[in-house]
């Protein structure tokens, strides 16, 4: 009789650097990446909110994920905007500069760290991989915002700045 071997279910995931430190967001997360380009910024905005850019018709709120992972600022020269599409509006994060693609399967992961379960400041940790040569904090970029600040972002009206 054949044994059954259980096929693990492959994710891609699209890393990118922040300083020094190595992230990734699964692909299914993410609708393009583009080019850094100028951030409006608005007065009286939320803190978390880094600008808006206008992106084929729609106005596009962008965070700086350095600023809200608290990352020393380096000089990268090739920034990017990696825009995700959750299930309200698009978000931008603005990252130092996309690495690659690299597909992990599900397990064997890295679990958080205990020091880290616990923080609801690092909800956003899916699980942590160890590559070839680092390790690759995964992040859900769903749980980046808290419920209140995405609740702030949806009052703050984007859609009524005229493109």
């Amino acid at each position: 009789m054949p044994s059954q071997v259980k096929q693990l279910r492959k994710r891609q995931i699209v890393t990118f650097f922040l300083g020094n430190e190595l992230f990734g967001i699964d692909i299914a997360s993410v609708q393009e990446i583009i080019q850094y380009q100028h951030l409006t910024r608005l007065p009286q905005a939320p803190d978390f909110l880094t600008g808006i850019i206008e992106l084929r018709g729609a106005i596009v709120p962008i965070i700086d994920l350095r600023q809200r992972f608290t990352i020393v600022e380096t000089r990268f020269a090739r920034k990017r905007i990696v825009i995700i599409n959750p299930a309200v509006a698009s978000i931008g994060f603005v990252v130092d500069d996309v690495a690659s693609l690299i597909e992990i399967e599900q397990l064997p992961k890295m679990e958080t760290p205990d020091f880290m379960a616990d923080q609801a400041e690092t909800a956003y940790v899916d699980c942590m991989v160890k590559t070839l040569d680092r390790i690759v904090i995964v992040i859900l970029p769903d749980k980046i915002l808290t419920p209140n600040e995405i609740k702030h972002l949806t009052q703050f009206d984007l859609q009524a700045i005229q493109t």
